[in-house]
């Protein structure tokens, strides 16, 4: 039975490996800061969640993505 995400949740829930290179790190935060763009990979959803807190990103500058193996 796949693992359910709250449908509240700033995640969307990916499958793509490419996107996920590492094992130990599921929740992936895209960034855009001006023209250029930063990709970021956390262990854990709260890590995400501080992290969008301390450089007070609005939901549009980001794209936050969780990896589930269905």
């Amino acid at each position: 039975m796949p693992r359910t995400k709250k449908t509240d949740s700033i995640f969307k829930v990916s499958t793509d490996e490419n996107k996920f290179p590492y094992e130990t790190f599921p929740y992936r935060l895209e960034t855009k800061e001006g023209k250029s763009k930063r990709v970021c990979w956390f262990s854990h959803e709260s890590h995400v969640h501080k992290y969008i807190e301390r450089h007070k990103l609005a939901s549009k500058d980001y794209i936050a993505e969780c990896f589930d193996i269905l």
